[in-house]
């Protein structure tokens, strides 16, 4: 279940926002969701798949460099430390991982040509709408 708001942002993150949308070609409202969700600690311990991930993250940026030079502006899936696939379109590559790792944590990420930087969200106000 969820509950539609709207919120007032500044206009300079609005445009980072933007970007980020643009680049990983989602619409800005979800990437804003995401934003949000991500700004709250896990309510549980994640256990061993957010460890999974985490390992993961640190490889694909551990490996940056190198994945840009081999697949510049590509999506990539990263499995144990290592490129197991990549494709120009996320869905088809997300569609090749699911059907060949279902249970296994996959980092499906873009290369781009530097690392994405966080977005640190602070005090965000929300308007209820009804």
């Amino acid at each position: 279940m969820s509950v539609q708001v709207m919120i007032e942002v500044p206009e300079k993150l609005y445009d980072q926002v933007e970007e980020i949308a643009q680049s990983t070609r989602r619409a800005v409202g979800e990437v804003l969701q995401e934003l949000v969700i991500c700004s709250f600690p896990p309510i549980y311990d994640g256990g061993a798949e957010f460890d999974a991930m985490d390992q993961e993250v640190a490889a694909f940026e551990a490996m940056h460099e190198e994945l840009w030079k081999k697949y510049p502006a590509q999506f990539v899936a990263v499995y144990q430390g290592q490129v197991i696939d990549f494709d120009e379109d996320e869905w088809n590559l997300l569609a090749r991982i699911d059907e060949k790792y279902p249970d296994e944590v996959v980092l499906i990420d873009r290369v781009e040509a530097t690392l994405k930087s966080e977005i640190v969200f602070h005090s965000p106000r929300f308007v209820f709408v009804s």
